[in-house]
């Protein structure tokens, strides 16, 4: 009998553990609350999710993680902008470091985990940390590679306007 074991199915399943013989662990409930010791549906409580951050609630069980590049309660959330395409914490959206490198692609400043603010004007690059070339007139460059958005200063020429003629 679901929810039960032992010889005669008279002992109900510990916390945590449901179906026949109670051999399935439950899946991801929130706030870590114990599922249906004979479904393993998480329990729904008015006004809060039905599964903690990183799991889909595609079925009651909460056993499905958030696929690749989202993250957060039902998985509703995208990733930021990772280093190199790598994929966010599905349950914090954070971006890890990665080989030395700074969490965040170029183009975006690491002032939160989640990579999501992009360069100021005015600057690119790595954590923002180049700015852009005096040399482009219109004072402006791209966020991510830095290249001039207008015209070069009279003399000068290149992507980021760093050629003199």
């Amino acid at each position: 009998m679901p929810g039960h074991k032992g010889i005669k199915c008279d002992t109900a399943c510990t916390d945590g553990q449901w179906d026949a013989d109670c051999r399935t662990p439950c899946g991801f409930c929130y706030n870590g609350t114990v599922c249906n010791k004979t479904s393993g549906k998480c329990p729904f409580t008015e006004g809060n999710p039905l599964c903690s951050a990183g799991y889909r609630y595609t079925d009651t069980t909460c056993r499905i993680p958030c696929a690749d590049r989202q993250w957060g309660v039902n998985c509703q959330t995208p990733c930021g902008f990772c280093y190199n395409g790598t994929v966010c914490n599905k349950t914090s959206g954070e971006c890890s470091v990665t080989e030395g490198n700074l969490p965040c692609s170029p183009g975006y400043r690491y002032t939160d985990t989640t990579c999501r603010t992009p360069c100021e004007n005015g600057t690119w690059g790595d954590n923002c940390s180049v700015d852009c070339s005096e040399n482009c007139k219109s004072g402006g460059c791209d966020f991510v590679t830095g290249a001039c958005l207008g015209v070069c200063q009279l003399g000068f020429t290149g992507h980021r306007c760093e050629t003199g003629v």
